[in-house]
């Protein structure tokens, strides 16, 4: 499975900013009693407006092409992954990781980016 990594534009940022609209939606009505609810729902619904928040801060998201569709959890984990490696080394290049993680990704070699050295 591929999971290639690129940088969101305006666009992609505004399709998920609508999509945690749409989570904190269904949360209103579920506590102001709209929808009649279990916790389970509730519970869900929050940490999925959650993700999509922290999602839309990131500078780089990674792709699930097999479902065709941002992988959140993934994209969060690069994200904190390439804070980490700025914070370590102020020469890291965020394009340059990119490409490499593709390169990597599309030769089938690896997906863990612990093993990328730069």
């Amino acid at each position: 499975m591929s999971n290639r990594m690129f940088m969101p534009d305006n666009e992609a940022k505004n399709e998920m900013a609508g999509r945690m609209y749409n989570a904190i939606d269904v949360l209103r009505g579920i506590e102001s009693g709209k929808f009649k609810s279990v916790e389970d729902i509730k519970q869900s619904l929050t940490e999925s407006s959650s993700n999509l928040s922290a999602l839309i801060k990131c500078d780089v998201w990674k792709m699930d092409d097999a479902n065709v569709c941002v992988d959140i959890n993934k994209s969060l984990a690069t994200q904190k992954f390439v804070d980490q490696q700025i914070k370590e080394d102020p020469r890291f290049e965020l394009k340059r990781f990119i490409d490499t993680s593709n390169s990597i990704d599309s030769e089938g070699r690896t997906d863990d980016l612990k093993l990328m050295s730069f």
